[in-house]
């Protein structure tokens, strides 16, 4: 049986991944579970120095995230 390229890639391989945990979190929410614990609302997943963090600000308005290690 021959896989799809998409689904061997690092990409599609994380993209599967993250359906997986947004089912989840989903199904966690269908049964109640936002009234004892907090669930996320966004989640930003990706590889080092893939913009996870500009995109959080940017969504937010602010720069609030820790960077990388940068000398002044």
């Amino acid at each position: 049986m021959k896989k799809d390229k998409e689904d061997t890639s690092e990409g599609g391989l994380l993209w599967l991944q993250l359906r997986k945990f947004v089912n989840l979190v989903d199904e966690l929410r269908d049964l109640g579970l936002q009234e004892h614990i907090n669930l996320p609302r966004i989640a930003v997943l990706g590889t080092q120095s893939a913009g996870k963090s500009s995109v959080l600000e940017s969504i937010v308005g602010l720069d609030f995230l820790p960077r990388g290690d940068v000398v002044q």
